[in-house]
């Protein structure tokens, strides 16, 4: 399949765009450091690796006119999906968790949490690059994981009943890093406050 624009265009456009681009992205990462804003890391990220793909995916589809049916044009297509799906969450957690004031519910997520959420999101896109770019058909590979994970819920009862008490400690926060509690007969000054110890 041809493009209506001419090869020459699509070559000077991805020549001098992609450069163009990168150093207007620098400028605007050294800002928002300056700034010291935390979304300084997610532009970067947009910068590096995600801006890359599309001018690979670009340079593939119009000057090179491969396939996109062929291997190596699906090959690059999920790897521009995976960076999609990492610079948005990188965002996501900019915007939820790093920007969060003192004493909101969002900073109080635990760490575990989050990467628990973030886990989740990346096998939902993994599911949906599958299914979109590579045709997978997908619903045995649910019904596989449905099934395994309540043989591993009912398996891991217990730790899984701890876990969230941890989860549930640190959500409520009934004492914080230095205070001295008394458990038991023994004295102690907290140090640190995690999903499975105090």
């Amino acid at each position: 399949m041809t493009s209506p624009v001419p090869l020459w265009v699509w070559g000077i456009g991805l020549a001098l765009g992609f450069p163009l681009l990168t150093i207007l992205l620098g400028e605007w990462i050294h800002r928002l450091k300056r700034q010291r804003r935390p979304v300084a890391s997610t532009v970067r990220l947009v910068r590096d690796v995600l801006v890359p793909m599309v001018v690979l995916l670009l340079f593939l589809q119009h000057l090179l006119q491969v396939d996109p049916g062929s291997r190596l044009f699906k090959t690059v297509e999920t790897v521009f999906w995976v960076c999609v799906i990492h610079a948005a969450l990188s965002l996501l957690n900019v915007i939820l968790f790093e920007q969060a004031e003192a004493d909101t519910w969002r900073s109080r997520v635990p760490k575990l949490l989050i990467d628990l959420a973030r886990l989740f999101l990346i096998l939902l896109g993994t599911a949906f690059v599958l299914a979109t770019v590579w045709n997978a058909d997908l619903a045995g590979l649910v019904t596989a994981l449905g099934v395994s994970s309540i043989v591993i819920g009912l398996a891991l009862q217990d730790t899984l009943g701890s876990v969230m008490s941890g989860i549930a400690l640190l959500f409520e926060r009934p004492f914080t890093v230095g205070d001295w509690l008394e458990v038991g007969g023994v004295v102690g000054q907290v140090i640190d406050i995690n999903w499975r110890a105090v």
